[in-house]
């Protein structure tokens, strides 16, 4: 009865076994899977990231002319990124937007310090750098500061009309009053927005 006993608790140790080794090999199946899976993401992004600084530069090298023009911008906006908390993709993507919109070279990487400082003052994300900078590239392509600009960033939780207002030493209100009849022009108001941010 005692031999009897033993092997029948050595044959259920042995079960239990089995099942701890069958759920190892289940974690284990799963999280490699999870490892294949992070590491194709990982790959992914890379690649996305290399294709989007190639179109940026393809991008600058015909705006600006000259491969070597759109190097160094590139590498000043890289530099610049490189003590941001924010992605170095919305950093690109907000500068072929500028750049596409008529937002000239040698303004780009002020208008990016500023708005990212800005995104970090009022605790945003990559979208908030990406929305700004349309205002600013809104601006550019009309060639005057518009109302829709100042509302879309008072969505965002700045006063853009106060900030203009203050280093155009005037008040918000009149701003808002030369807005809607178009009197600011759009280098006088990215100017100002820049710094005012």
């Amino acid at each position: 009865k005692a031999a009897q006993g033993g092997e029948a608790a050595f044959k259920r140790l042995g079960d239990a076994a089995k099942a701890v080794a069958k759920t190892l090999a289940a974690v284990g199946a799963v999280g490699g899977a999870a490892v294949v899976t992070m590491a194709t993401k990982t790959v992914r992004a890379g690649i996305e990231f290399n294709v989007l600084q190639q179109k940026v530069r393809a991008a600058l090298t015909t705006i600006l002319g000259t491969a070597g023009a759109a190097e160094e911008l590139l590498s000043k906006i890289n530099e610049l990124n490189d003590t941001s908390p924010f992605s170095r993709a919305s950093f690109l993507e907000a500068t072929q937007q500028l750049i596409g919109f008529g937002v000239e070279a040698d303004k780009i990487v002020g208008i990016l310090d500023s708005v990212q400082q800005a995104v970090a003052g009022i605790g945003g994300n990559e979208q908030d750098i990406l929305r700004i900078s349309s205002a600013f590239a809104r601006i550019a392509s009309s060639g005057r500061l518009t109302g829709d600009v100042l509302l879309t960033l008072q969505e965002k939780g700045i006063d853009a009309a106060k900030l203009i207002a203050e280093e155009f030493e005037v008040t918000a209100e009149e701003i808002r009053n030369q807005t809607s009849r178009g009197a600011i022009g759009a280098d006088e108001a990215i100017d100002a927005l820049t710094k005012g941010l």
